[in-house]
């Protein structure tokens, strides 16, 4: 019984290195989708059109000026990557200016000819929805906070308005007190 124990061990021993060379081989595998968008990026901030053209699925010089010009970026960090054989996506932060609002979107990449390119349009609409919610958000706080105002200010002048009734009543009853009985 001893002697069937080693084989069981040997096997898991083995399984489990087997594993971890796996999942130390997806996590390289991880890596060039992520610095594709990493140098996609880059050259697009920097305003090399060109080598962020060689880096895209398509080099439509018009697209990547408008994705280019479409906010004032100020910082950019990436994080985690999901893909599969042909398609990936890198979870994108960019820090935008003026506001230094952080919006989070995908870049999304595809694998052409054993290399990873950024579709620049689908990169941009992502990036287009994640500002649009921003400003919306930031456009519902705002109002948020003009209804606090407008109520506090409604609920001060009410409070004037109480005391100037008030005062006129008591006015009023006064005016009556001193006035001849009918």
């Amino acid at each position: 019984m001893h002697e069937r124990a080693r084989p069981r061990a040997t096997l898991a021993l083995v399984l489990g290195l087997g594993m971890g060379l796996w999942l130390a081989a997806c996590e390289r595998f991880d890596d060039a989708p992520r610095e594709t968008a990493r140098r996609f990026w880059d050259a697009l901030l920097d305003g090399d059109l060109e080598a962020a053209g060689a880096l895209a699925t398509a080099s439509d010089q018009r697209a990547l000026r408008e994705l280019a010009g479409e906010l004032e970026i100020a910082e950019i960090d990436f994080g985690q990557t999901l893909r599969n054989e042909s398609t990936a996506l890198v979870e994108t932060s960019v820090v935008i200016e003026p506001r230094d609002r952080t919006l989070v979107f995908h870049t999304y990449l595809s694998q052409l000819a054993g290399d990873w390119k950024v579709d620049a349009r689908r990169s941009r609409r992502e990036l287009t929805r994640a500002a649009l919610a921003a400003s919306v958000e930031e456009m519902k706080e705002s109002l948020s906070g003009g209804a606090e105002a407008l109520v506090e200010e409604f609920e001060r002048r009410a409070l004037g308005a109480s005391e100037a009734l008030r005062e006129a009543v008591e006015e009023f009853e006064r005016a009556l007190r001193g006035a001849p009985s009918p």
